[in-house]
C-alpha cells in the first residue's frame, strides 16, 4: 500500500497507535516490566528467544522478520510520508529507533465525552483498566495496606489477575471488585471519585481512561513513566508518584485528602486541560493541520508524481 500509494502521487500518514515497529510485542514490555532489548538491535531476536508475541517463538520470529525487513528495505523512511505518534515520549522512542524526526508529528488521543463536571464526593478512589501485571495491580492493593484513611478502592474491569483481586477484596473490605462496566457506568463512577489511579509499570500509549477522567474533572494519580508523566502534571491535574513504588502511591492517596482544596483546584485543571487538550474538535483541527503540512512537503519533494 505504501509504494503504490507514492507511485500514484498520494501521501501517506501512518499513525503509531503502539510500538510495534520497534517491538514484535507492541509494548515495549515483558513479564510486567519495561523491555528495550529490541530497541537497538537491527534483528530484534530477543523476542524470540523470550517469546514475546504470543508466547511462540513461531509467532514472534514472523513479527521479528517483518521489523527486520522494512529496516533493511528503509521501507517507513522511504514510503511514509509523516507519522503521528500520540505523545512526545513516543516521539523520541521512534526517532531513537530511526523514524525521521522532521517527519514524525504528536497529536495525541481525545474522546467524544459530553459529560458535566462530577463533584467528587463519593468516598472512593477508581482504578479502571485490564488486571494485569502491566497495569501494576500489585503495587495498588500493597498500597491500599498501608493508608492511614478510610477512603475505599473500586476496581472496574478484568483480566488475568481477577484472583489477585479476589484475595484483596477479601482481605480488605475497603477494596471492592465492580467487574467489567459500560463506558456509561465508568464515567457515572469518575464523576463521584475522588481521585483515578493508574500505577502503570510500562509504556502506556496513550490511556483513553485519563482523559476521560479529564472530562469529568477527575484528578489522576500516575506513575512517573512513559507518557502517564507527560499527560499527567504533578500538583495540577493530578499527583506523580515513582512506578512500583507502593509507600509512594500510599503517600499520594494520603496527601490528596489531607489537602482538599488543593484536590478541588485539581478537578478544575483536569476539566480545563480536557477542553484544551482533548476534545474532538481541537482533535480534528490538528490532524487537519498534519495532512495539510504533510501534502505541502509531499508535493515539494523532487522525485513527487503529479496526478
Amino acid at each position: 500500500v505504501h509504494f503504490s500509494s507514492v507511485r500514484c502521487g498520494v501521501p501517506v500518514v501512518q499513525t503509531l497507535h503502539n510500538y510495534r515497529l520497534l517491538c514484535p510485542a507492541s509494548t515495549l514490555s515483558r513479564d510486567g516490566r519495561v523491555c528495550e532489548d529490541c530497541l537497538n538491535k537491527m534483528y530484534p531476536w530477543p523476542a524470540i528467544t523470550h517469546e514475546c508475541y504470543h508466547h511462540s517463538r513461531m509467532a514472534s520470529g514472523a513479527l521479528a522478520n517483518m521489523i527486520f525487513i522494512h529496516r533493511v528495505c528503509a521501507t517507513l523512511n522511504t514510503s511514509v510520508s509523516g507519522f503521528i505518534a500520540l505523545s512526545e515520549f513516543a516521539r523520541a522512542k521512534f526517532i531513537a529507533a530511526g523514524l525521521p524526526g522532521d517527519r514524525v508529528t504528536v497529536k495525541p488521543n481525545f474522546v467524544n465525552s459530553r459529560s458535566a463536571m462530577g463533584d467528587g464526593k463519593g468516598k472512593y478512589a477508581l482504578f479502571v483498566g485490564r488486571l494485569a501485571a502491566e497495569k501494576g495491580i500489585g503495587v495498588l492493593l500493597k498500597a491500599w495496606t498501608k493508608l492511614n484513611n478510610d477512603l475505599s478502592l473500586l476496581i472496574a474491569g478484568d483480566g488475568p489477575l481477577a484472583s489477585q483481586i479476589n484475595e484483596g477484596t477479601a482481605a480488605h473490605r475497603s477494596i471492592q471488585w465492580l467487574g467489567w462496566r459500560s463506558q456509561k457506568e465508568v464515567s457515572a463512577l469518575m464523576e463521584k471519585a475522588k481521585v483515578l489511579i493508574l500505577p502503570s509499570l510500562w509504556y502506556e500509549g496513550f490511556p483513553l481512561v485519563v482523559v476521560e477522567a479529564f472530562a469529568a474533572g477527575l484528578p489522576v494519580i500516575a506513575s512517573r513513566i512513559g507518557t502517564l508523566a507527560e499527560v499527567v502534571t504533578d500538583r495540577r491535574t493530578g499527583l506523580l508518584f515513582p512506578p512500583g513504588n507502593a509507600d509512594d502511591l500510599a503517600q499520594a492517596v494520603n496527601w490528596s485528602l489531607a489537602h482538599p482544596s488543593e484536590l478541588e483546584a485539581m478537578r478544575f485543571e483536569a476539566r480545563r486541560e480536557f477542553d484544551t487538550k482533548y476534545t474532538p474538535k481541537v482533535n480534528y483541527e490538528k490532524l487537519m493541520r498534519i495532512y495539510r503540512s504533510v501534502c505541502h512537503d509531499f508535493h515539494k519533494r523532487p522525485d513527487a508524481v503529479s496526478v
